[in-house]
């Protein structure tokens, strides 16, 4: 005689914790503010704490048993970044998850072998996951003099282009930007990489493009990978149109001595800060992932700012007021010219400074 089957049982639905932890985080981080033991403002200490959304996610993901890979990276990179942005850390963080990236493989086999067993089971995995990233750090940290390498300058003469569109893209590392600050530098480009950078420089005429992109040697198995750093100086005084993209790092772009007067930034981890120049004719679209935009804009220029955000804490100064759509300073008139920034962030902080305070 057949024994009845027994139904199948159901995997226990958790709800999320997400907004309770992030609330609990949140009013921490305020506290310790008002306490004065967190220094600078609240929104300096935004700047650094942002990582702590990444770990939120992770326990979240524990909380509902979504495995232990996944929400132990969450985890482990967000104290990573905000130990990074205190500066205890002296590494590349960015570098290191591209050097990395095979631990996340023996993690996953690590989980297929511990983590769909009983509870026991599972924090033994979670433990030798948590020894094996941090042991990978450690031996990541004893190698990084061996992994730096000079920078390759490279100079290019523009002085017969009076029109300039300039291209960056690179999957890691860091792009900075900024206008040149010597008169015999004016009409030159200067590319400075401490990765191995290519470089295209295409001349129509009066006008020249130029795209600078990595070329990936440093994204494969078995090939070591350099600190990728790029440093570029672009003229003052050419009207330009600039695009950078990045996957994960950070750009830096001081645009208050250019004549840039089109940007498109994008990344998808890490962060933004962006100069505006003095230019009631700018345009800037800064779109991100997860990570930090800072945008310092002159006092006087009239700007209006579209905002996209999502789990996004926003600080906006004083003297702009809220819209539909975003922000306004309070000069903004929309009959005349005026800055447009378009600003598109999942996940992390947008501030907004006043460029001539600093």
């Amino acid at each position: 005689m057949e024994s009845p089957s027994r139904p199948k049982q159901s995997k226990p639905y958790r709800r999320s914790i997400f907004f309770p932890l992030l609330l609990v985080f949140a009013g921490t981080l305020f506290l310790l503010n008002n306490f004065g033991i967190i220094r600078g403002d609240l929104w300096d200490a935004i700047r650094v704490y942002w990582p702590v959304i990444l770990i939120v996610l992770g326990l979240d993901s524990l909380f509902r048993r979504e495995g232990l890979v996944g929400p132990i990276f969450l985890i482990g990179l967000g104290v990573l970044i905000i130990f990074y942005n205190l500066g205890y850390l002296q590494i590349n963080v960015w570098q290191a998850l591209l050097i990395l990236w095979p631990v996340m493989l023996i993690a996953v086999g690590v989980d297929m072998i511990f983590g769909k067993r009983s509870l026991l089971w599972s924090m033994i995995g979670m433990g030798l996951i948590i020894i094996l990233l941090v042991g990978a750090f450690l031996l990541f940290s004893s190698q990084t003099q061996k992994l730096t390498r000079g920078r390759a300058e490279s100079v290019y003469d523009l002085s017969d282009v009076d029109e300039l569109e300039i291209n960056v893209g690179t999957s890691i590392g860091s792009i900075n930007v900024e206008g040149a600050r010597q008169v015999e530098a004016e009409e030159e480009i200067v590319i400075a990489s401490s990765g191995n950078a290519i470089q295209e420089v295409d001349q129509f005429g009066d006008r020249a493009d130029i795209t600078i992109t990595d070329d990936g040697s440093a994204y494969y198995p078995g090939k070591s990978a350099n600190e990728w750093q790029w440093f570029i100086t672009i003229p003052a005084n050419i009207p330009s149109t600039l695009n950078v993209d990045i996957g994960l790092g950070t750009i830096h772009l001081d645009l208050g001595n250019t004549l840039v007067n089109d940007l498109t930034a994008e990344f998808g981890l890490g962060s933004n800060v962006l100069y505006m120049p003095f230019d009631d004719q700018f345009t800037g679209n800064l779109e991100g992932g997860m990570g930090l935009i800072i945008v310092n804009i002159p006092s006087d220029l009239p700007v209006r700012i579209n905002a996209d955000t999502a789990l996004v804490l926003v600080d906006i100064p004083e003297n702009y007021r809220k819209t539909e759509s975003g922000y306004i300073s309070n000069d903004f008139q929309s009959n005349d010219n005026y800055a447009e920034l378009y600003l598109n962030l999942g996940i992390g902080g947008v501030i907004i400074r006043d460029s001539n305070a600093q």
